[in-house]
């Protein structure tokens, strides 16, 4: 009798506590729809992570040039890098490539030819590197529907669409470049958190950073294919593998084929303790790579990484 006694308020406990449990759990849930409270994670409680986490010595495998003011300044230059002599960048590009830079990427605007001469000094620049990733304009239009008869807008009924066009490099540069990808950032009031790893409007291409991390970790590419085989045999015996790109088909070939399998078959993405072959010279760690390509379906965006792999020395995960 006494135990039965004892086992009644142990119970009610128990159940009050589940009770609460739910229902913190699916008041937390439904706040974080509110784009408030999405605001105030991302403002607040990301910098408070990173702030707790510590500053970080950039890595030694990373250098920016940055084109200022003050850059401007020091060669005699206007402060409009538009206007800056192509050839320059050809220069630049050489002197990180003899330096012993892996990859290059531009993030200007090269979609209008110059001076013929400066601009075959930097596409020859460019194809003795190897190395170079150039910036894609994404153009942003609306297109008004219509109605059956042409001349009615459908405006009442269904809004206007947006239309993305990719504006590349002119032909000589795209053609010298190793790769050519857009770089679009989410239009935000003061600093940027996200970007788009693939882009949906602009027919779900591989952006900068993903074509970037593909061409950085090129001489790493077969042997992670490798380990991408190896995994799957282990995984689906008897199942044949989708054909992956080579080495030679370029970073944005490879990029979408990677999401496409990754996307398809996630199971890749929880194996890929099996790919140590990232723990190389490339400083960069299989968590990077197969996250980069098995993002969640259902997001376009990727946030840093709250936690870093002790193997990996990017500045933020």
């Amino acid at each position: 009798m006494t135990s039965t006694l004892l086992r009644l308020p142990l119970n009610r406990r128990l159940v009050k506590s589940l009770v609460l449990g739910i229902f913190i759990g699916l008041l937390g849930l439904g706040c974080s729809a509110l784009p408030l409270i999405e605001r105030l994670e991302l403002d607040l409680g990301l910098a408070a992570l990173f702030h707790l986490r510590g500053a970080r010595a950039p890595p030694d495998e990373v250098a920016i040039v940055s084109i200022s003011g003050a850059s401007s300044r020091l060669l005699g230059l206007p402060n409009d890098p538009q206007a800056w002599p192509r050839s320059l960048h050809g220069r630049l590009v050489s002197n990180l490539t003899d330096k012993g830079a892996r990859m290059i990427a531009f993030d200007i605007i090269l979609d209008q030819p110059r001076r013929g001469r400066e601009d075959r000094a930097f596409a020859r620049a460019m194809r003795a590197a190897d190395n170079v990733v150039l910036f894609e304009y994404l153009q942003l239009s609306k297109q008004q529907l219509v109605g059956p008869d042409s001349d009615t807008a459908m405006s009442a009924v269904s809004p206007d669409i947006s239309i993305e066009q990719r504006i590349p490099p002119i032909p000589t540069f795209a053609r010298a470049a190793a790769a050519v990808a857009p770089f679009p950032l989410p239009e935000v009031r003061a600093k940027v958190s996200q970007v788009w790893l693939f882009k949906p409007g602009a027919g779900d291409a591989a952006t900068l950073p993903v074509v970037a991390l593909l061409e950085y970790a090129r001489p790493y590419y077969r042997a992670f294919v490798a380990a991408i085989t190896n995994t799957w045999r282990a995984m689906e015996r008897g199942a044949e593998l989708p054909a992956l790109p080579g080495g030679n088909d370029g970073a944005t070939i490879q990029a979408q084929a990677l999401r496409a399998l990754f996307r398809a078959h996630p199971r890749l993405v929880l194996a890929r303790a099996n790919m140590a072959w990232i723990r190389k010279p490339a400083a960069l760690c299989s968590r990077c790579y197969t996250r980069t390509f098995g993002a969640i379906p259902a997001s376009s965006t990727f946030t840093a990484h709250r936690t870093a792999s002790p193997q990996c020395r990017t500045t933020k995960h």
